[in-house]
């Protein structure tokens, strides 16, 4: 069993602070709007947003995840 990690929550807000901690970069981007946003954030604004309906561009990008992953574990391009 876990302990419990108490967080000084008086000087955060609860729910940013828990994406902030969940996902790597988050406060980057939410914290400089102004900044340029490189192209794959925008496609991630863009699907989170419902701007991109078409399956093409979605199997595209898992595609090359999947690749990335392959390349990372060493194992070859058979059955891709």
């Amino acid at each position: 069993m876990r302990a419990a990690v108490r967080v000084n929550n008086i000087y955060r807000n609860p729910v940013l602070g828990e994406l902030y901690g969940r996902i790597i970069g988050l406060k980057n981007i939410i914290e400089n709007p102004n900044s340029r946003k490189p192209p794959f954030v925008e496609f991630a604004d863009g699907a989170l947003a419902g701007l991109y309906q078409g399956k093409l561009f979605g199997g595209l990008m898992e595609a090359m995840a999947q690749k990335k992953r392959r390349e990372e574990r060493g194992v070859g391009m058979q059955n891709f």
